[in-house]
């Protein structure tokens, strides 16, 4: 699945080789990922740790200070943006008209670029893009208030360890959730490109956690009663979903 969507889909983008890492739970593992995937799609197989929390704070440990880190999970097929040129807008509320059209990103290696030079001109440490690749919902603005950062595709730019102790995810379930409060907590905002996005199946691909023998809603419970008791100034159970999967919702503390 690496080599047919995300691996392939950077290769498309022209992504050069030599800067992706492919992070494995073991050795057991990365003899595996070896024997499958062509050298030539990938720079280096790394041995980290099992688990998503621990695997996430084991790829900021792994990379020095000041590295900008693009983390991408193994199942994106691609990176849209809005088609400006084939859609219009509302004059009123600036929104997507509901036949607005997504199309893939022109260029994904200028985009990420761009993306680190807007972290470090506004003094911030992580980015992301909207949640869903659904432009109905998307919007041209790029904002730094509380938003969810999803784990899927994001960057941040690596700090000294004594600074990132405090930004380090404790929970496997929603950790992309926690990440994007403890970065805005810590730097005043977090950014967010609101007119692109990931095609991905959340909770629908196999392997990752889908493959651990746990109920994921369950889990999913807890982490968000968690993130709930741990933040209430930031966050609302939200348990209406028609998935059954219970979400948190972010509020904005208005610190930029």
């Amino acid at each position: 699945m690496l080599q047919e969507k995300t691996l392939t889909m950077l290769k498309k983008h022209n992504i050069g080789s030599q800067k992706i890492y492919i992070f494995v739970a073991n050795e057991k593992q990365a003899v595996e990922y070896k024997h499958v995937i062509p050298k030539n799609f990938y720079h280096k197989i790394v041995i980290g740790e099992l688990g998503l929390k621990n695997q996430r704070n084991f790829i900021t440990k792994y990379f020095p200070i000041n590295t900008n880190i693009v983390q991408m999970d193994d199942d994106i097929t691609d990176i849209k943006q809005l088609d400006f040129a084939n859609s219009k807008l509302s004059k009123k509320t600036k929104k997507p008209h509901k036949y607005y059209q997504t199309k893939s990103i022109e260029n994904l290696n200028q985009f990420i670029k761009h993306s680190f030079i807007q972290c470090k001109s506004k003094d911030i440490f992580l980015w992301g893009v909207f949640p869903v690749n659904n432009p109905y919902f998307m919007n041209t603005n790029t904002t730094t208030d509380l938003r969810f950062i999803v784990g899927p595709f994001f960057g941040i730019i690596n700090r000294k360890y004594k600074d990132r102790k405090d930004l380090l995810t404790t929970i496997d379930e929603k950790e992309d959730v926690e990440r994007s409060i403890k970065y805005y907590i810590k730097d005043g905002g977090i950014l967010r490109f609101n007119y692109i996005s990931i095609e991905t199946k959340y909770y629908r691909n196999p392997g990752g956690m889908q493959s651990e023998m746990k109920n994921r809603k369950v889990e999913a419970l807890k982490s968000a009663q968690y993130l709930n008791k741990t933040y209430p100034q930031y966050t609302t159970l939200y348990l209406k979903k028609k998935s059954g999967f219970p979400e948190v919702k972010l509020k904005d503390k208005g610190k930029r």
